[in-house]
């Protein structure tokens, strides 16, 4: 199945905001499992490699990704360094970052994506508390990400259990009135957001 390059590069542009929630949580130790690390330092070396596929300009590697993002080369290696000494004591073998080079494009994605249900579910709890007046986050931002997400993951093999927006709140344990109130909001934001809306 081709990809749809265009939703794609909509989830790719909420990188910043999805990877560093993640750095941030190993950096302060509430991550400190070397299968969830380790799957982290995967998802940003297959951001770059997506990004450089499209021929666009980005950092060469993990480490530059890490000052790229205002962190400290103390901050990359205490990141790096956690899985270094885990790879080292799980099989002996030196740590290298180009064991996690994928070359294959569905492969990249699903790395990339192997945490965004969950950014999304926070985002949807960000958009229900937010002031009703003067929202910060974007109902139909949140919308568009189900949407794109559920098509992407599907065409890269993901199993995903849902086919729509109400189903993703059923699954995820949202009940019917926050998906009300959900809907609510982005289609009042409908009325005035100026981005595209995915359906």
């Amino acid at each position: 199945m081709d990809i749809n390059y265009e939703r794609l590069n909509y989830l790719l542009s909420f990188e910043t905001s999805y990877i560093n929630r993640l750095i941030h949580c190993i950096l302060d130790n509430a991550i400190n499992d070397y299968e969830h690390v380790k799957s982290i330092y995967c998802m940003i070396v297959a951001y770059i490699a997506l990004e450089k596929m499209q021929q666009k300009k980005v950092c060469e590697n993990v480490e530059e990704y890490f000052l790229d993002n205002l962190y400290t080369k103390k901050e990359y290696k205490i990141f790096v360094g956690f899985i270094k000494k885990n790879t080292n004591n799980q099989n002996g073998n030196e740590f290298s970052e180009n064991q996690y080079d994928f070359k294959d494009i569905n492969t990249l994605i699903r790395r990339y994506l192997i945490y965004f249900e969950d950014y999304i579910v926070d985002f949807i709890e960000d958009v229900l508390k937010d002031s009703r007046d003067d929202p910060e986050w974007s109902a139909v931002a949140a919308n568009n990400l189900i949407v794109c997400y559920i098509d992407i993951g599907k065409q890269v093999g993901l199993k995903i259990p849902y086919d729509d927006v109400e189903g993703f709140f059923e699954y995820n344990q949202f009940d019917k009135e926050n998906y009300l109130i959900f809907d609510y909001l982005q289609t009042r934001e409908s009325t005035y957001y100026r981005g595209k809306r995915y359906m």
